[in-house]
């Protein structure tokens, strides 16, 4: 599987905004709405059927590979998934922990910090969402640049009202830098598991989130829903290419 990139969406800046910008806003706007009210309320059924169903599942998985692949048409490559490079890929990602990781050495507390780490590795909706998705489509319709930026702040943006706004402003920072390390190599595993496990970690912990083993479990089951729909959407797309004699 190889990354493709239309010639077009190597542009530093353009203006052709398009249906992908709205249904872009639409589940980052989706993702705030839900993050708010998981940060906000006791309610451990809310949490699931806000945060955990809509939130992860529908507004940063299910929508944006169901509107890119069998709505778009595009391969899952054009949303980071590839093997392509992959050693070279992983071998930067462990060299971006690295740095994460003395600093959440002083933050770990006890044996708490065991399932907050893996409750963490599971979080793949985050990496995706922000880079897969969101800065794929704004890469499309605005270029490299603005791409970068305003998938970076929406890293930030869907925090506002649950994290301090220390907290925001870096989201605002470590986004846009993450996102430009993104738009060079273009391949979601430079970002999850390795880095954005150790990174998601040390937010939980200074946002005040802990997670215990039950949570770890939930957040399993979101993991295999969202893997059983990237699965089916990559099928149905190559099912529906076969029939038309178009996959390649």
């Amino acid at each position: 599987m190889e990354l493709q990139i239309n010639a077009n969406d190597n542009k530093l800046f353009k203006w052709n905004p398009s249906m992908d910008s709205v249904v872009a806003i639409g589940t980052l706007l989706g993702m705030w709405i839900s993050f708010y009210i998981m940060y906000h309320t006791e309610s451990l059924l809310i949490k699931v059927l806000v945060f955990g169903l809509f939130g992860n599942i529908v507004c940063c998985v299910g929508i944006p590979v169901i509107y890119t692949l069998l709505f778009r048409k595009e391969k899952i490559a054009s949303m980071g998934i590839t093997t392509k490079n992959i050693i070279p890929v992983l071998v930067i990602s462990f060299g971006l922990a690295f740095g994460d990781f003395q600093e959440l050495i002083p933050l770990i507390h006890g044996n708490k910090w065991l399932p907050q780490l893996i409750f963490n590795i599971l979080i793949f909706w985050e990496p995706f969402f922000i880079f897969g998705w969101l800065q794929s489509r704004f890469r499309k319709d605005y270029g490299i640049i603005p791409g970068i930026i305003l998938a970076g702040i929406s890293l930030g943006i869907y925090h506002i009202g649950s994290f301090p706004a220390d907290s925001i402003f870096e989201y605002f920072i470590t986004g846009i830098v993450f996102s430009s390390i993104y738009s060079v190599i273009q391949n979601i595993f430079v970002m999850w598991p390795i880095f954005w496990c150790i990174g998601a970690t040390i937010g939980t912990i200074k946002g005040k989130m802990e997670f215990d083993w039950t949570f770890v479990f939930f957040n399993l089951a979101i993991f295999l829903i969202q893997a059983s729909i990237l699965f089916f959407c990559i099928n149905k797309q190559k099912k529906i290419a076969r029939d038309n004699n178009q996959y390649e």
